[in-house]
């Protein structure tokens, strides 16, 4: 399958790190539009699309720990200052769309990375690229107890996993408005943690 993915350059010097956290690679983009940039963090990648001020996947790995790292939460959420500052969407909140409310949904979760990879690796999950639309009820619930069970269920049961997460959207999703009038859609949900062996 063509890939008209793209490395985003800074991400050129951890790029190695791509094959830690996409076990069987990064996921391919066969279409041209919209264009997807590949990020590279220190605790997770993804592929971030310009057109939709968010991203498409994201990938991590998890592995079973006797103790874990625990920081406080950060307190703020930071546009990625690796993006051009046309892709930044800002920093604020989603509000409401077509009646729901909508949480910044972390695509990787900062639980995670927290207990996993440290405070630098923390700090990368509040980078607004990798938030996504999520409806609230879903992003305090549900999403944020999977978050969990990835770390204190399924790594201690499979010893390792990598973990690929992302939105969902539907024929028409509906648009909301960004910084320098951006108009990206909102997904319909979120496609779980889906945990495959970290060795094959």
């Amino acid at each position: 399958m063509t890939d008209n993915s793209s490395l985003l350059p800074v991400s050129t010097p951890i790029a190695h790190f791509l094959e830690f956290f996409c076990l069987f690679g990064a996921p391919a983009n066969a279409q041209t539009n919209p264009p997807v940039q590949v990020i590279v963090n220190h605790g997770y990648a993804l592929g971030f699309c310009p057109d939709r001020g968010q991203p498409l996947w994201a990938a991590y790995q998890v592995a079973a720990a006797v103790g874990d790292g625990d920081f406080e939460r950060p307190e703020f959420f930071y546009d990625d200052p690796r993006l051009p500052e046309a892709w930044r969407i800002g920093t604020l909140g989603y509000g409401r769309v077509a009646g729901q409310t909508y949480d910044r949904g972390h695509m990787v979760p900062n639980f995670a990375i927290n207990t996993q990879f440290g405070r630098v690796a923390q700090f990368e999950t509040f980078f607004m690229s990798n938030i996504a639309p999520q409806r609230a009820g879903m992003n305090r619930g549900i999403w944020q107890r999977l978050e969990k069970q990835v770390i204190r269920a399924y790594a201690p049961e499979r010893k390792q996993g990598r973990d690929i997460v992302g939105p969902v959207f539907g024929a028409d999703p509906p648009p909301i408005t960004r910084p320098h009038d951006q108009l990206g859609p909102v997904p319909e949900g979120s496609f779980p943690p889906l945990t495959a062996p970290a060795s094959a």
